[in-house]
């Protein structure tokens, strides 16, 4: 007699094999899947054993590696207690499998495994490799395929990730591992599994991971790059949240490697010190304080400026000295404070900065700075962490006297105020309240292809706007008088040429210190690129919403193949629901959106038996109660899918009826959505019109009959009206083209 391992996770499977084996004398042990097998095998070796392929937790592939990496087990015999391994050419001796038998219908497989256990106890195993039985079911053989086939899928996308990803069964056990798991724990797939997770860590990691495990039942737990753990060589972050159906109830850990960030972080830090000494040996004064007011840094050229040391300034809040006879804000303060409306109490002449968001800017003659009269231009700017919170503000004190002399000059001179004004590398133009341009920079010239003579000759607005946006600026113009305030707008603007671009003009009140009051300045900004960009992005949505459809129509496809007595069924539904929708003149989207529930409003068909949907005879009650939970099965399939459109709940109601009569939850009228009311009328039109296994066709008279009688009762009288509309008056057809 031999000793035997069945693993399987049907339990009629097991049960069958049992008694089948133990009747004969053998002793039999069962695994309900792979990890179960693993523990089972420390305490008994057996001489034979039959492993499903396809199981949760450690799939029967997997098993079998694992098995034959381990010497103490290497007399087993094992066989793979399934057809897919023949019929989709799995090579058994990869796997460490020795032969393989197909499930089917019990007396062919009692003789199978009967024979099968006589040949290897004769030793003469050989020729019975690979033996199938050609009886197998072919839907359940057809769904494990489609199952082997999404799990290979799914570990070759989870093996492509960049972070590492495990399964852990209730006791902590590591059942999956991908390819990411597997270099940074360093460990082979075929020892990781088994394995307990938390003896990957070494202490005090690991007693922070086994706290973390024990409060998994909270839900999702994390252990942050903040405070990260040790991984062998690497540094890890984790996250960890539980996994449970009505059978299973797992752990899925998610590993990040954060040894490069980390790495970074020291390097910040290093850039942190090396910022500071900058700071220190500038030749610019500056000075940090924190959000205490308190001084961090007080450079030596501040030293230099003010004569006070730095040993006398660190740590207090006197840099007011040196400039002020009494203790007040300096701007640095005043961005501490976020109180940039108290600038005017302090600061005659001040701004906000030009180059940093949050930072302001002050200048002012000061008699004795230094022993000297200078006149100093202040700047200053926050300092935020990596987290975004403040920690501090820093202060440039550039001592400008010169150009403050050389500026007054400057405002003086009508051509140095010219050569300024033609720097700007932007158009900058001015204009009367008449819209007449009586300015404008060289980039301006540049920009609309006008020349200095042309102004002198007159120049006016509409000239550079387009004819239909004229109107536009001049409206604009007159809110912004009125409101005194900067106005941005965009418009089509035009060149001297003709040629029209795009554009953003920003302008605003000149004030009467640069100017007469009441003219306006403006800034033209080319949006040319940026409006090359958008068309692109309208592309690439438009490409999304396609690779939408392609979804929808595969699904359809699916759907279909397992029912091969309502193929077409989906799309000649899809095709009336959208000529019903367009009938009621409903908007693009909305037909768009019926047209893609249509294509899949039975996918949840999927989870009804192949035999009863393409039973020829009479469905009896109990098989119509399972075909009726498709809808709800199709709403589980679809709900966590996140469609544009309410297709789920469009699939749920499919089959609702205006009176309350139709199922699953028995709405009535405008709680039924009306797409699912459309499809539910062009669902029935062509389910009478179209032959079953259990009837032939009735014809779409009889279709139409039915919807004209129930209109009202069962279906939307504006939907059925337009149907009939479809079919009596503009021709349409059931089946051919419309």
């Amino acid at each position: 007699m031999n000793k035997i391992m069945v693993v399987d996770n049907d339990t009629m499977m097991l049960e069958f094999l049992s008694d089948l084996l133990e009747s004969r004398g053998h002793y039999v042990k069962t695994a309900k899947d792979g990890l179960e097998a693993l523990e089972a095998l420390e305490t008994y070796i057996p001489d034979i054993m039959f492993i499903d392929l396809v199981m949760p937790n450690i799939s029967g592939d997997k098993l079998c590696r694992t098995i034959r990496r381990n010497p103490e087990f290497s007399d087993i015999y094992i066989t793979i207690f399934s057809a897919i391994a023949a019929e989709q050419g799995i090579d058994l001796a990869e796997i460490g499998a020795n032969a393989c038998v197909a499930k089917g219908p019990f007396n062919e497989m009692s003789e199978e495994v009967l024979d099968l256990i006589d040949r290897v106890n004769r030793k003469t195993p050989d020729d019975i490799i690979k033996k199938t039985i050609k009886s197998e079911d072919i839907h359940t053989s057809k769904i494990n395929k489609e199952l082997l086939s999404f799990k290979k899928h799914s570990e070759a996308i989870l093996d492509n990730l960049s972070e590492g990803i495990l399964e852990l069964n209730i006791n902590n056990k590591v059942v999956y591992a991908n390819h990411f798991a597997q270099v940074l724990t360093d460990i082979r797939e075929e020892d990781l599994l088994g394995s307990y997770f938390t003896g990957l860590f070494e202490d005090p990691h690991r007693m922070k991971v086994t706290e973390l495990l024990d409060k998994i039942d909270r839900g999702r737990q994390e252990i942050s790059e903040k405070l990260p753990v040790m991984l062998k060589d690497k540094i890890v972050s984790m996250s960890i949240f539980p996994v449970k159906d009505e059978e299973h109830k797992s752990v899925i850990v998610i590993l990040k490697d954060v040894t490069e960030r980390k790495k970074a972080e020291q390097a910040l830090a290093e850039q942190k010190e090396f910022s500071e000494k900058m700071i220190e040996n500038s030749a610019v004064p500056t000075f940090v304080i924190n959000t205490q007011h308190k001084i961090i840094i007080w450079n030596k050229a501040c030293e230099e400026l003010t004569g006070i040391k730095a040993a006398e300034m660190i740590g207090t809040d006197n840099h007011w000295m040196g400039f002020y006879d009494h203790k007040r804000p300096h701007v640095a303060d005043i961005v501490i404070d976020r109180t940039p409306g108290s600038m005017s109490e302090y600061y005659s002449n001040y701004k906000k900065s030009a180059f940093a968001e949050e930072g302001l800017q002050a200048e002012g003659w000061y008699a004795n700075l230094g022993g000297k009269k200078r006149y100093i231009f202040f700047d200053a700017a926050p300092i935020y962490s990596s987290k975004g919170e403040l920690v501090g503000a820093i202060e440039t004190l550039h001592d400008i006297t010169d150009r403050r002399h050389a500026i007054e000059d400057l405002r003086k001179s009508e051509k140095k105020y010219r050569d300024l004004y033609d720097f700007l590398p932007i158009p900058v133009y001015e204009m009367d309240l008449d819209a007449n341009i009586t300015s404008a920079n060289k980039a301006m010239y540049k920009a609309f292809g006008y020349k200095e003579d042309d102004l002198k000759k007159g120049l006016n607005a509409r000239h550079v706007f387009s004819s239909e946006e004229a109107d536009k600026s001049e409206e604009n113009i007159r809110r912004m008088l009125s409101e005194d305030k900067t106005e941005g707008a965009e418009y089509t603007l035009k060149r001297k040429d003709g040629s029209l671009f795009p554009a953003i003009i920003i302008s605003s009140v000149k004030s009467a210190l640069w100017g007469k009051a009441g003219d306006i300045r403006g800034v033209v900004v080319d949006i040319t690129e940026r409006k090359l960009f958008e068309s692109e992005l309208n592309k690439t949505t438009e490409k999304l919403r396609k690779n939408l459809i392609g979804t929808m129509q595969t699904l359809s496809l699916t759907i279909e193949t397992r029912d091969p007595y309502t193929s077409g069924h989906q799309k000649a539904v899809s095709k009336l629901a959208r000529s019903i929708a367009q009938e009621m003149g409903l908007s693009a989207d909305a037909v768009d959106n019926i047209r893609m529930a249509g294509a899949i409003h039975d996918i949840g068909k999927m989870a009804v038996p192949a035999e009863i949907l393409s039973k020829p005879g009479r469905i009896t009650n109990i098989e119509m109660s399972l075909i009726k939970t498709h809808p709800e099965s199709g709403y589980n399939i679809l709900k966590d899918a996140e469609l544009p459109y309410p297709i789920a709940e469009i699939t749920l109601q499919h089959h609702e009826k205006m009176d309350g009569s139709g199922y699953p939850n028995g709405l009535k009228g405008d709680q039924i959505l009306l797409e699912a009311r459309i499809i539910c009328v062009a669902d029935v039109v062509e389910a009478i019109s179209s032959h079953r296994p259990y009837r032939p066709s009735l014809g779409i008279d009889i279709a139409l009959a039915e919807i004209e009688k129930n209109k009202g009762l069962f279906y939307d009288s504006q939907v059925v009206d337009a149907c009939l509309r479809l079919f009596r008056e503009k021709g349409y057809k059931m089946f051919g083209g419309n």
